[in-house]
């Protein structure tokens, strides 16, 4: 499996200078090899989300969420289920889409969200300074008894 890792940085670094065709070959080479082991071509999938977005890669975020979105609508596994759930509200995030994380979380119901989830959409519109998204998703971490930073909790505290 620390090949399968190794291919995710390649492939994320081909993308970014722009052989995409190349980084989609390595990954059609990986997931064919794990397709029959679904929790470690879904660990596969976390890790190609997560590298792509930390890297701000667009195209290349897109394709792997839809890889990831595929895996999740198709698993019936719980484990699989919550892990894809997981990075893709993070990669969505970190991709400055919280909106698109909101909506996933709330068309993705039968996941319940983690204060994970609703913690990466809040950083999300701070970072984005959305700050009446911000304080409803504050407040909905309020209702939920979800514990957070204080600093985030005054919506006035950090307007400029």
């Amino acid at each position: 499996m620390r090949q399968a890792f190794d291919i995710v940085t390649w492939c994320t670094l081909l993308d970014q200078l722009g052989r995409s065709e190349e980084a989609e070959a390595l990954v059609f080479e990986a997931t064919s090899e794990l397709e029959s082991r679904n929790r470690e071509l879904a660990l596969f999938y976390c890790k190609l989300l997560k590298s792509r977005s930390k890297r701000g890669s667009p195209i290349g975020f897109d394709v792997a969420y839809c890889y990831m979105n595929q895996l999740f609508r198709s698993s019936f596994s719980v484990y699989i289920k919550c892990r894809a759930f997981e990075y893709m509200v993070s990669g969505l995030c970190a991709m400055n889409r919280p909106r698109e994380a909101e909506d996933l979380r709330s068309n993705g119901r039968a996941i319940d969200s983690s204060a994970f989830e609703l913690k990466s959409i809040m950083y999300g519109y701070r970072r984005l300074e959305l700050f009446n998204d911000l304080q409803r998703v504050v407040d909905q971490m309020k209702s939920l008894d979800i514990s957070f930073n204080s600093s985030i909790d005054n919506g006035n505290s950090f307007r400029r």
